[in-house]
């Protein structure tokens, strides 16, 4: 049952990548979330409506720190999106289907770091994902009645050619991702009340910082307060 929630989120994540998001996205690395429950539970959903009080609870996520400003009903779903850039694109959406899995993709900013010219900060989907988690994504699990049984699964993808902004030994500076590396798929976590869940997503975050050689080096906004 797990194995087949995880190959759903692969596949999404892949049409994602390939341009099949719920709405035409902004150029730049992209965080790719999907929260989802059991499938037997999902079929049970799947033929009737979303809870009323969704609506305001989906428009106050912020994928990778994207605020959103605006709802469409879509499909027998809910989408909540940003603002549009100059290209009229979307640099993040929030989307709850009928059988009530989650999905958020939002473009994480880039710029130039002295000789790097595509670097990323982890900790715009990292911190505000912690943020979120018991402010705006428990209780829209809680509205949706999947609270029990729901997974998160991530993926950081278009970050070929960049580097990721981090912290090492109390200083921060680009670290370039292994060149070919197009995407990171993070460990996932199982989104429930226990004390481990939240070290488990810590963990899960940290993989894009092994993937450039930095093992143990968690920065300082993932670190539990003394």
């Amino acid at each position: 049952m797990f194995h087949d929630l995880v190959n759903e989120a692969r596949q999404r994540a892949a049409a994602v990548k390939e341009g099949c998001a719920h709405v035409p996205l902004s150029p730049g690395p992209k965080w790719i979330c999907r929260i989802a429950s059991d499938i037997p539970d999902r079929k049970s959903w799947a033929n009737g409506g979303l809870p009323a009080d969704v609506a305001q609870t989906l428009l106050r996520l912020e994928p990778a720190s994207v605020r959103l400003r605006e709802l469409e009903n879509k499909r027998g779903g809910m989408l909540a999106l940003s603002a549009l850039d100059a290209e009229g694109r979307y640099r993040g959406y929030a989307y709850v289907g009928q059988d009530r899995v989650i999905e958020m993709v939002g473009v994480i900013g880039a710029g130039v770091w002295g000789d790097s010219q595509r670097t990323w900060w982890p900790g715009t989907y990292e911190a505000r994902m912690l943020s979120m988690l018991s402010s705006t994504i428990r209780p829209l699990l809680d509205q949706l009645n999947q609270g029990r049984t729901a997974y998160l699964f991530m993926t950081v993808a278009d970050i070929e050619d960049t580097a990721i902004v981090t912290d090492f030994e109390g200083v921060e500076r680009p670290f370039a991702l292994p060149r070919g590396m197009r995407a990171v798929e993070l460990e996932p976590v199982r989104l429930d009340d226990s004390p481990s869940s939240r070290s488990m997503l810590v963990a899960s975050f940290n993989k894009v910082r092994e993937a450039v050689g930095l093992r143990n080096a968690i920065p300082f906004y993932l670190k539990d307060p003394c």
